[in-house]
Parts: structure tokens; C-alpha cells; sequence
């Protein structure tokens, strides 16, 4: 009977298939690639927020309409996620960028849990240094909390908290449709800007 196991040295080391070999290994260079790609989409996203909304910002000057500028935002934002994906950072590690997207790779087996666990801290140390440059917004960044998202003035936590999680649905089904199918999948990117200008002015 011929021995069906497969020679150890013809094993392939496959993080981003959810096949790590050995199991138990690290992969630092992805970790890295987390860490710069999200510490470039806080500090260029979220400046195209403040640009657009920042008290006095030339933004709210060339566009009055807040629908648009909404719009135009969420397109410019995920026009700077797309980047960071299609460029060698992003192709090093997938270029998840953000924990809502690794969490969902890890449950559809993409990505080992150590890998997952160690993208997700990556994530939020790279977004920390990501934000440190913005305090050079000064006062039109401090009239937007330097970026952050808020809940409208009249909106109940609860109905903020449905929010995000319906719009965290719809990028992360968008995200995961695209990248099922073999003849979609490397324009999985181009689908970022066109998403978030609908999700953000929703």
C-alpha cells in the first residue's frame, strides 16, 4: 500500500489560507503590514474627515451640502483603504485594516487564531500611532474630536449601536462577496470606495 503522507519538506506554510505550517507558527511580517496599513488609514482616512467636517475646514467652504460631503468622505476614505491594499503592504498581509474584517476571515477559517488574535492587536497599535500625527489638525481637528465617530446629538445609544453593526454587515458581506469568487477577488479593493460613500451617508 503506497504511503499517502506528504513529505514534511513539501508542506507549505500558508497564513493566509488559514494553513500556518507548523501550526504553532508566528508570522511577524504580516503583523507588520497590519500595523503600518492601519496606521496609515487612521492618519490619511481620518484626515480626509477632518479636511471635510473640521470647524472652518475648506471641505464645508467648496462643499455646503453635508449629504455630499458625507458622501464624497466615506468615498475618499475607502479610496485610501484601497490603496493601502493594492500597494506591497497591503499585499504582504491581505491588508484587513481593520478587526471587524480579521474576525471575520478567522471565522470563515482564512486565518489561524493566533494569526487573527495577533492582526487585531496590530491593528490597535498601528491606529494609535496612526492618530498621534492628527493632534497637528489642532483646532479644526479638536472641533471634530480629531475624527472620531459620534453619535448624532438626538441619536440613542441603542439605535447607534444597530447602526454600526448593519453597516459592519453590509462592508464585511461586500468584502467577503468579492473575495469568494476567484474572478472577483483582486477587485475586491475597488469595491471599498464605492461601499463606504453609501454606508457612510447612510
Amino acid at each position: 500500500m503506497q504511503d499517502e503522507r506528504v513529505p514534511l519538506r513539501l508542506v507549505q506554510d500558508r497564513p493566509l489560507q488559514g494553513a500556518p505550517f507548523p501550526p504553532t507558527k508566528l508570522h511577524p511580517d504580516l503583523y507588520l503590514a497590519e500595523f503600518i496599513g492601519t496606521a496609515l488609514l487612521i492618519l490619511f482616512g481620518v484626515s480626509v474627515v477632518i479636511f471635510m467636517f473640521g470647524q472652518g475646514s475648506p471641505g464645508s467652504r467648496m462643499i455646503p451640502d453635508e449629504g455630499l460631503r458625507l458622501f464624497l468622505t466615506g468615498g475618499l476614505f475607502g479610496s485610501v483603504g484601497a490603496l493601502i491594499a493594492i500597494s506591497p503592504v497591503g499585499r504582504i498581509s491581505g491588508a484587513h485594516i481593520n478587526p471587524a474584517v480579521t474576525l471575520a476571515f478567522w471565522l470563515e477559517g482564512k486565518l489561524a487564531w493566533r494569526d487573527a488574535g495577533l492582526y487585531i492587536l496590530a491593528q490597535f497599535a498601528g491606529s494609535a500611532v496612526g492618530a498621534v500625527p492628527l493632534l497637528a489638525w489642532g483646532p479644526m481637528g479638536q472641533s471634530v474630536a480629531f475624527g472620531a465617530t459620534r453619535p448624532g446629538v438626538d441619536v440613542p445609544a441603542w439605535a447607534a449601536m444597530l447602526g454600526e453593526a448593519g453597516v459592519t454587515f453590509l462592508l464585511i458581506l461586500a468584502i467577503l462577496t468579492m473575495a469568494a469568487h476567484p474572478n472577483t477577488r483582486r477587485f475586491t479593493p475597488l469595491v471599498l470606495p464605492a461601499v463606504l460613500s453609501v454606508l457612510v451617508w447612510l
